[in-house]
């Protein structure tokens, strides 16, 4: 991923692996920046080449009860933020989870759920959006 690269909405690559599926079929050219750089351009999870990878197999997001990671945390070498380990590492991140973030204070293991680390975090008892869902309906 490009370091601090954000798209004409401000969305960085995070946005991207939340909001398309693998290669970014659907946003992918969208959305250039103003130096004309796009998440096809700038995003490692936009530049897997599902189509022509038969042994490609889509990661499964887990959900960490209790657990959040570390907010903006980004690995300096891979330039991976926590929720790209799971393309990139086996949980608990045993290849690149050592390595420290940009911010040089954490590493993988420390900073994200996937891979052992994050914030202890509990939802708000009786909280519910203004549709009246709680927090169980944005895990399913």
């Amino acid at each position: 991923n490009l370091e601090d690269w954000v798209d004409t909405y401000n969305y960085n690559c995070t946005w991207y692996i939340e909001n398309d599926e693998p290669g970014c079929p659907y946003f992918g050219e969208s959305y250039p920046n103003e130096n004309g750089i796009t998440g096809d351009d700038a995003c490692c999870y936009c530049q897997v080449d599902v189509e022509d990878d038969d042994d490609y197999e889509e990661p499964s997001f887990e959900f960490y009860d209790n657990c959040t990671d570390v907010p903006d945390w980004m690995n300096t070498d891979l330039y991976i933020s926590c929720i790209d380990y799971t393309y990139w590492d086996e949980p608990g991140c045993p290849e690149y989870g050592e390595l420290v973030g940009v911010d040089g204070n954490y590493t993988g293991n420390e900073a994200c759920c996937y891979c052992g680390g994050g914030n202890e975090c509990t939802n708000l008892e009786d909280w519910v959006d203004t549709y009246n869902y709680n927090c169980t309906w944005y895990i399913e």
